[in-house]
């Protein structure tokens, strides 16, 4: 395992790396490790998130976004049906995250389920209590191109640390079964 970083944060570390990949054309980066969201922020107006979990580990990954900005990062022009587009495009890459690191787990002998993806007001956030400790915490990052970014956060809840002892996040192939980039529409 790496250093001094919490069980939580190794995971966040994880999906934040995988995030990324799915924009290897150079044009997002990756601003800044993930890092623990300890106050109640609105991070958007919407949010896309996703469930990835067994029996030890939960996960939600989430893409927080307004519809403006993004159809402007996304080059979405025509106005009939550019904030659909956006909302189907964070839904599918919420997808193939998730995907994605099913299939990572899943080599270094982790089972995990994924859940559909759903959009949700990033309003509702506040309803939820947050907890952090080793096991259990949300962590936020920003991709960013230009000046223009995609914010993204996990909550992560490691019901049973003894299962992942030996799990070591830099030995993890995050571009593991990589397909073709994302392409903008």
């Amino acid at each position: 395992m790496s250093g001094s970083s919490s069980s939580a944060e190794r995971f966040a570390n994880t999906v934040a790396k995988v995030s990324q990949t799915f924009f290897m054309d150079g044009s997002f980066s990756l601003e800044s490790e993930p890092s623990p969201n300890n106050e109640k922020v609105v991070h958007s107006h919407k949010v896309c998130n996703i469930l990835i979990c067994n029996n030890q580990l939960r996960m939600i990954f989430k893409i927080h976004y307004n519809y403006l900005e993004s159809a402007t990062i996304l080059g979405y022009n025509d106005k009939n049906d550019k904030f659909e587009r956006v909302d189907d495009f964070y839904l599918e890459v919420c997808n193939l995250v998730a995907g994605r690191l099913k299939l990572i787990f899943q080599e270094s002998g982790y089972s995990l389920g994924i859940s559909i993806p759903i959009k949700s007001d990033g309003f509702d956030e506040l309803y939820f209590p947050m907890r952090f400790n080793d096991l259990v915490g949300e962590f936020c990052w920003d991709l960013k191109k230009n000046e223009q970014s995609i914010s993204m956060s996990v909550f992560v809840e490691v019901v049973e640390p003894k299962d992942f002892e030996n799990f070591d996040q830099d030995t993890l192939d995050i571009n593991s079964g990589e397909q073709d980039d994302i392409e903008f529409l």
